[in-house]
């Protein structure tokens, strides 16, 4: 989905994600009130990331700093939020630090309505610089807007001008000349060759700002193939359970999922053993309260939880009757 809409008109893959966010919004509410809890997250985060996509794509259009920074400081807001409910710890990291490449992002557009107030260009590479660890996109935009900071400096001849142009080539070159990022390094390298050392620094970040737009979108694309493949994953071990009260016993099959299952309630293991596609299981089991709430936790990849609701009775007669463990007066 993500690859199509990508290569397709603007507009109509705007429409296209707004459209996707909503509609995955709806549905994973309604898997959250049927109690499929895992789903529900798989669903919510498919649609959290589109949001993201229709907002980063929305920034493209935007003429005006101050429009990119708002667009900049919500994308931020959205990737933070998908950090929170994201269980594996490296796609937490990768989200966390996709965030504080948004802000910035909006830092550097800061700068530039300022009349490049080297301050908030200085904290953003700050910010670039610690981006980097897990968000690729962080990397480029650091030498970039670092490298902007030392032309700066230029007039005041405070760098080693071969020096500094011997980095930035190799700069280039590890990060790929025909990139984005790669241009617009290309593009500073020939204003040092034209030696035009006093121009305008302000004038050069517009113009760089306005070729890098683009280079959060392979970011998010390797970030939804992540919950796409756990989506597929999900499909593949969607686990199944059928599970009844009677005579003081859990009892049931779980099936279409492979790996080490665990049956609790609250705190309190009922049984964990290895399910291959199906097994049966049989737990002798004293009810607390009326109703019980059973919860069946895959604890491999997928790592699915899900809680059942099961009143602990039976119909005897013609009278419903509920078992509980009696408690000690």
């Amino acid at each position: 989905m993500i690859e199509i809409l990508d290569s397709t008109e603007i507009w109509d893959s705007l429409a296209e994600y707004r459209n996707a966010s909503q509609k995955l919004a709806e549905k994973a509410e309604y898997f959250k009130k049927l109690g499929l809890t895992y789903e529900s997250t798989l669903i919510k985060k498919l649609g959290i990331i589109s949001e993201l996509k229709y907002s980063a794509k929305t920034i493209r259009l935007e003429t005006k700093s101050e429009k990119r920074i708002s667009g900049y400081n919500k994308c931020a807001e959205i990737a933070s939020s998908l950090s929170k409910i994201e269980s594996d710890r490296e796609q937490i990291d990768k989200w966390s630090d996709m965030a504080q490449y948004y802000r910035g992002r909006a830092l550097v557009n800061e700068s530039m309505i300022s009349g490049f107030d080297r301050e908030k260009l200085e904290k953003a590479v700050e910010t670039f610089k610690h981006a980097k660890n897990s968000c690729n996109e962080a990397y480029p935009c650091y030498c970039i807007y670092d490298t902007l900071l030392q032309l700066a400096e230029m007039s005041n001849n405070k760098i080693d001008l071969p020096k500094f142009k011997r980095r930035l080539r190799e700069t280039r070159e590890e990060i790929g000349a025909k990139t984005a990022s790669g241009r617009c390094l290309l593009e500073i390298e020939g204003i040092l060759e034209q030696r035009k050392e006093n121009a305008d620094i302000d004038e050069i970040t517009t113009e760089l700002n306005k070729k890098i737009i683009t280079i959060e979108h392979h970011a998010l694309r390797g970030l939804f193939k992540h919950v796409s493949d756990e989506l597929s994953e999900y499909f593949k071990n969607p686990m199944e359970i059928d599970v009844h009260f009677q005579n003081w016993s859990l009892t049931g099959e779980i099936s279409k999922i492979e790996g080490t299952i665990t049956i609790k309630t609250g705190d309190t293991v009922l049984w964990e053993e290895n399910v291959e596609r199906k097994k049966r299981f049989f737990i002798p089991f004293e009810p607390q309260n009326p109703t019980e709430n059973i919860c069946f936790e895959h604890i491999e990849k997928p790592h699915i939880k899900r809680t059942i609701k099961l009143d602990c009775c039976e119909i005897i007669g013609d009278q419903m009757v509920y078992f509980l463990k009696r408690r000690i007066m």
